[in-house]
């Protein structure tokens, strides 16, 4: 099964990664090749590991512009309040 992962961290030469339905995934760093900390891309699960990985950078950056968008409201919000 296909699911979009986001790049969560680095904790030495493993990558955590988790899933848009919040399932950790723990792989070799090696296996997510140029991909870097919150990058989002598409995998298939296969056992422990993902294979044909898909970066989805056109996904991250409407995911960063809408967590910008969210602390520019809460931020807002407590100024004028």
């Amino acid at each position: 099964m296909r699911k979009i992962f986001s790049l969560d961290r680095f904790e030495g030469e493993i990558a955590v990664c988790i899933s848009d339905d919040d399932e950790k995934l723990d792989v070799p760093r090696t296996v997510l090749g140029a991909l870097e900390l919150h990058d989002v891309f598409s995998a298939q699960i296969d056992g422990e590991s993902l294979v044909d990985i898909i970066p989805m950078p056109e996904e991250r950056d409407r995911r960063i512009a809408e967590n910008k968008a969210r602390l520019a409201r809460l931020f807002g919000r407590g100024k004028n309040g």
